[in-house]
């Protein structure tokens, strides 16, 4: 895989921390209360028969866990890609079509994180990883539901207070899940999981150390390259670094190519 690929996620996570580092947005105080913890109220089920718990944040109804179905809302499968190589064609072949004149191919797909894939549990606790071209179609969230869009996002982080530090509030407990030192307090309920995620050469990054969400928002969509994505990372303190001085967790946004695999949430409409 081209050197330039490799690094193509270590440098929008470095920019994504540099950002932060110097940031001086204010944010709010949360707006969760200290003695109260939000009431799963819900759940829905997608067309595949799974459940999924949802939980009221301010405004919004979200699923309290990563989206897992393996078919569109139509009953449409969402094709499987098994492997580092598969991937790595599959977004080749979207370059050629692109080249060809025809158009880039716009095929979605998904795979399981590699560390989950053999174990149904953590299937339904880590969810799948699909590509952007899952989303675009609207009609990969139930019915009446839409993956979770920047506005989405950005409510999220406004309720939390801000993205500095208070990440934590969405991280589940176990630190034997988030890699240490894991401040998670999940007072949210939004159970949020370190899935990591593919890049378009199919190498499987960050698992353990980020959750990583498409937004609906795509970028530059005329030239159908990038869209939103929305990261969540684990605390950090890592004394060799003069640039990452983060303590606490964060969430951010920036943009990726659509042939990289993500986790999803959803959003109720």
């Amino acid at each position: 895989m081209p050197k330039k690929l490799k690094l193509r996620w270590i440098v929008i996570l470095t920019v994504l921390v540099l950002f932060l580092e110097h940031s001086c947005a204010n944010f709010p105080d949360p707006v969760i209360p200290k003695d109260s913890i939000p009431i799963i109220t819900n759940s829905i089920k997608d067309i595949d028969e799974n459940t999924y718990k949802t939980i009221v944040l301010g405004t919004k109804e979200w699923m309290a866990e990563n989206l897992r179905v393996t078919k569109y809302n139509t009953g449409a499968p969402i094709k499987l890609i098994n492997t580092p190589s598969e991937w790595a064609k599959a977004y080749k072949d979207t370059i050629v079509a692109k080249i060809s004149g025809n158009g880039r191919d716009t095929t979605g797909f998904y795979n399981w994180p590699s560390t989950v894939v053999d174990n149904n549990d953590l299937k339904q606790e880590y969810g799948a990883l699909y590509n952007y071209y899952t989303i675009n179609q609207d009609k990969l969230c139930p019915t009446g539901w839409h993956v979770a869009s920047d506005e989405d996002w950005q409510d999220l982080v406004n309720f939390i207070g801000g993205p500095d530090s208070k990440g934590e509030l969405l991280q589940v407990t176990d630190a034997a899940i988030w890699h240490l030192p894991n401040k998670g307090t999940n007072i949210t309920k939004f159970s949020a999981y370190p899935a990591g995620g593919y890049d378009v050469s199919g190498d499987f990054k960050s698992f353990g150390e980020s959750g990583i969400w498409w937004s609906k928002n795509a970028y530059n969509i005329k030239k159908e390259k990038n869209a939103t994505f929305w990261i969540l990372t684990g605390a950090i303190n890592d004394p060799n670094s003069k640039a990452v001085k983060i303590i606490g967790s964060t969430v951010l946004n920036g943009t990726l190519d659509m042939a990289n695999g993500l986790s999803v949430r959803c959003v109720k409409n």
